[in-house]
């Protein structure tokens, strides 16, 4: 397995230039300490039919994954590695891409409070009649 980064070749028209651009978007350009092997990033972008900002969001919630496994580190009070803060910057990365990815490479329709995706958490059904009053036509010879 090996990590590989061209940013010459950040065309999205060839495989090669796809997996640079997932790296480009990921932050994953230090190929010494890469977070991912091209090889996750070419099934990844087989799962996401091709769609950069797809695959990357895949990714990247896949390094969350990995990062929430982990635990918090502390030596001696002089150094602290704190997983579950990357762990939670991937995933909010992850959804960050999917947007984005939904707004250039697709279709979607969502909601932005303050620059954030908000996303319903409760489905709503609306029907006809829904909001007529029960009680509408009582009373009404009192007038």
């Amino acid at each position: 397995m090996a990590a590989t980064y061209d940013p010459t070749d950040l065309n999205k028209t060839t495989d090669a230039g796809r997996l640079n651009v997932v790296r480009f978007l990921l932050g994953d350009t230090e190929v010494t300490s890469a977070e991912l092997q091209d090889e996750e990033i070419v099934f990844a972008l087989a799962e996401a039919t091709n769609k950069t900002y797809l695959a990357a969001s895949v990714c990247a919630s896949a390094i969350a994954s990995k990062y929430a496994g982990y635990t918090d580190v502390e030596i001696d009070g002089i150094l602290t590695v704190d997983y579950g803060e990357l762990s939670n910057s991937y995933g909010i990365l992850s959804i960050r891409l999917k947007t984005e990815g939904n707004r250039l490479e697709g279709s979607s329709i969502g909601i932005f409070i303050g620059g954030l995706p908000v996303f319903p958490t409760k489905s709503y059904t609306f029907y006809r009649g829904q909001f007529e009053d029960p009680n509408r036509g009582e009373g009404l010879d009192e007038y």
